[in-house]
């Protein structure tokens, strides 16, 4: 009799940048790559950046953000949800935190099989300026003031800024050590600590980043060994098949 066990302990989005617009294909594929995964795993991670724009206020509800919702919440029961805010997810604790199992602002730890993991998004273990930017976005009163209609024009444009890059600035290689070894130092008692953000993967001592399922199609799955997978004909495969 096969095994009803699930294949893997956790498995890892991060960094998806879904379109918002309604009946957008990558969204389709995404959603259902997002409900297969959730029937074979134990915790199914959002690591941030969710979509092009999830902000939470009236200037961006959209309908895609809404369907996310009552898939995450339709798995209540069958795996644990876990979503870490990025530097595009404003409010979504704030908003919408019933949703989901666990979820943060800033990383959430759990207990795995024995081991301590932590997840983090990663733009808080970066730059000085993303940190700033981020407190004075996700400050009460930037919430309050969005949550109004009134201020629906600030908050497009401050979103097209996001799109065109303005307040991003392109990680070099060379600076992904330092970041690690930040991270490390933030959680010294973790056995392991997952990131996103950097949109490319890169493995230094007990941290991974992982890069953004947006550009590759892949995505992390933990079990005994850590790998990077896609979705081909439907399953999980890791991500140098060739089937």
């Amino acid at each position: 009799m096969p095994s009803i066990e699930p294949r893997f302990r956790i498995v890892i989005f991060a960094d998806c940048h879904l379109p918002v617009e309604t009946n957008h294909p990558d969204f389709t594929a995404f959603l259902q790559n997002f409900k297969q995964a959730a029937k074979e795993t134990e915790v199914l991670v959002l690591l941030g950046d969710v979509f092009r724009v999830w902000a939470a206020i009236p200037a961006f509800d959209h309908e895609n953000g809404q369907t996310l919702l009552k898939t995450v919440s339709s798995l209540s029961g069958k795996c644990r949800v876990i979503m870490v805010e990025g530097n595009w997810d404003f409010y979504i604790r704030k908003t919408y935190a019933e949703y989901f199992d666990e979820i943060s602002e800033d990383a959430v730890e759990i207990k795995s099989h024995g081991e301590r993991i932590v997840f983090v998004h990663g733009h808080m273990d970066h730059l000085f300026s993303d940190r700033m930017l981020m407190r004075i976005l996700k400050s009460r009163p930037a919430y309050a003031m969005f949550k109004t209609k009134l201020f629906s024009g600030l908050a497009r444009g401050l979103n097209r800024k996001f799109k065109e890059g303005e307040f991003s600035k392109t990680v070099q290689p060379e600076e992904l050590p330092a970041v690690t070894r930040k991270l490390s130092r933030r959680f010294p008692n973790s056995d392991r600590i997952f990131s996103g953000h950097f949109h490319t993967s890169f493995q230094n001592g007990i941290v991974t980043i992982i890069p953004d399922y947006r550009s590759t199609g892949t995505f992390l799955c933990v079990s005994d060994s850590i790998s990077l997978c896609r979705f081909h004909n439907g399953q999980i495969v890791p991500d140098n098949f060739t089937g």
